[in-house]
């Protein structure tokens, strides 16, 4: 009988543990998935140029943006945005003057975060490591933003749309996506590059590297099929640049949420921080 009482009292000890392990981990992820975060990310090149080792690195990239994105804003496009008039037609006109007649009620300003908008510069965390970096010269900061987004799962997590560094034509210097979301931890990837280019007449792309352009318009899944013979993909244009080198910086990781994290490349790194609000 007590050895029978014993074996009892060890089954519902594991069986309390089990379910203990088991609600922590369900904390855990909805912890993260549906919450708010600060997303702060610093990419920047190693001394200087790309070609500056002599080193060879791999030609006949594939590089794409995905179908699924996100872009990140500026402050100045989400005002450009709201400043921007609708488009008065005749029913938008009638619409407008009904609700002119109507007595006005009282709004609130919403007070909601404005997500995947880039905030002031006061809000970084991370400036001090920005100083540090352009102090040296071995180093050249090509992105430093930092932003609030809602945390999605893994699976469900859109690629966000970034740029940095100088501008050449319809391309930047670092072009790429950066994704962020969370099951049990958080969970982060890039697909980043780095182009150098030298200025001249248009010539061939000898590096044998096709360059995306950056997508400006909609996803594909949130337009309308209403199809005109406008709304058909331009062709590239030509480019005052020539493509000398790519350098690709795609990785996975695996983090904890408020710690400093490190992604290391002989030409690029990254430092990402992902701060709950």
């Amino acid at each position: 009988m007590a050895l029978s009482r014993a074996t009892s009292q060890i089954k519902l000890a594991w069986l309390s543990w089990l379910t203990g392990s088991l609600f922590l981990a369900l904390c855990n992820q909805l912890h993260a998935n549906g919450k708010v975060y600060q997303v702060e990310l610093i990419v920047f090149e190693r001394n200087g140029g790309a070609l500056g080792s002599g080193e060879s690195w791999q030609k006949n990239i594939q590089l794409e943006y995905p179908d699924r994105w996100q872009r990140l804003l500026t402050q100045e496009e989400v005002t450009a945005t709201q400043e921007s008039p609708p488009h008065q037609s005749d029913e938008f006109l009638q619409t407008l003057e009904r609700e002119r007649s109507q007595p006005m009620a009282a709004t609130q300003p919403s007070a909601e975060p404005a997500y995947f908008v880039y905030l002031p510069t006061e809000k970084r965390s991370l400036q001090n490591t920005h100083n540090a970096l352009a102090r040296r010269n071995q180093y050249r900061i090509l992105f430093h933003e930092t932003w609030l987004q809602p945390m999605e799962a893994v699976e469900k997590a859109r690629p966000l749309i970034l740029h940095g560094g100088r501008q050449y034509g319809d391309y930047h210097e670092l072009q790429g996506t950066l994704t962020v979301g969370a099951n049990r931890f958080l969970h982060v990837q890039t697909d980043l590059w780095l182009s150098e280019f030298s200025t001249g007449e248009y010539q061939h792309n000898t590096y044998g590297v096709e360059l995306p352009r950056e997508p400006k318009d909609q996803p594909q899944e949130q337009i309308q099929d209403d199809w005109t013979e406008d709304s058909m993909e331009s062709p590239e244009p030509k480019s005052d640049y020539q493509v000398n080198q790519v350098i690709v910086l795609q990785q996975k990781r695996r983090m904890r949420s408020g710690e400093l994290h490190y992604l290391d490349h002989p030409k690029l790194g990254a430092i990402i921080k992902i701060t709950p609000q």
